[in-house]
């Protein structure tokens, strides 16, 4: 997956080691940010006219358009005001891209982005987001990043959670039969099982805590990936 990338906005575009990583980027419209270990990825409210959308993926740039072949693991309309957001990326690399859309031309804002090693699977439902395994990285057909780093047999354990109850859609894709996402507030659980012909399982939710689990086989072969999207209603 990781191939020589295709530019959108050629001028700018950065490639970043996570490690040690803080500072404003001027004028960014994409970035790639790469690390051997999990790590997490910070951003601050960016003000800005003409941003239309961002999108992100555990890919290179090349990938990381509509008419590619990997799930955008993050994606937002209508970015006029950038809120902040934390990524937690499992794995060795995500592309962050603003204003997806070639045909249009704006003057892009500086972005403040930070990168600390490490993941924490507590992450918010005031904003879309996904948890995914080692390795994980939506592109069907492909398999999971592969590092001695990654621990391949303690299951999954993720609270995502908010201060009010809200709407919401989940979508998740794994090759094996161990995910249990519950609404602990309303005691609603879903066991969800393996995609059929590579099309992820979507359930609704309306809770201000939502739970994932999820055991792997240790082998490195099964994957997990669940998105929350809360900009669409249910």
């Amino acid at each position: 997956i990781l191939k020589p990338t295709i530019s959108v906005h050629p001028e700018y575009d950065n490639v970043y080691e996570a490690e040690g990583f803080n500072h404003t980027i001027p004028e960014a419209s994409a970035i790639t940010v790469m690390s051997a270990r999990p790590f997490s990825l910070h951003s601050d409210v960016r003000d800005g006219e003409g941003l239309e959308q961002m999108s992100a993926t555990m890919t290179g740039l090349d990938e990381i358009l509509p008419i590619m072949h990997c799930w955008p693991l993050y994606f937002e309309y209508s970015v006029l005001q950038h809120s902040k957001f934390t990524m937690e990326v499992n794995g060795p690399i995500i592309s962050v891209i603003w204003d997806i859309n070639p045909f249009t031309q704006h003057d892009f804002p500086p972005v403040h982005i930070s990168a600390t090693i490490g993941i924490t699977n507590q992450l918010s439902l005031d904003r879309s987001g996904w948890v995914g395994s080692p390795g994980a990285h939506g592109c069907p057909g492909k398999q999971p990043y592969r590092s001695s780093l990654y621990d391949l047999s303690t299951p999954i354990h993720a609270e995502i959670t908010t201060d009010q109850p809200r709407s919401f859609m989940t979508m998740s894709g794994t090759n094996s039969d161990t995910l249990l996402l519950s609404d602990r507030d309303g005691g609603v659980f879903y066991r969800l099982g393996r995609m059929e012909d590579g099309n992820p399982t979507v359930a609704n939710f309306h809770t201000k805590n939502l739970t994932i689990n999820w055991t792997p086989n240790g082998t490195g072969n099964d994957y997990l990936i669940v998105q929350w999207d809360v900009t669409k209603p249910n």
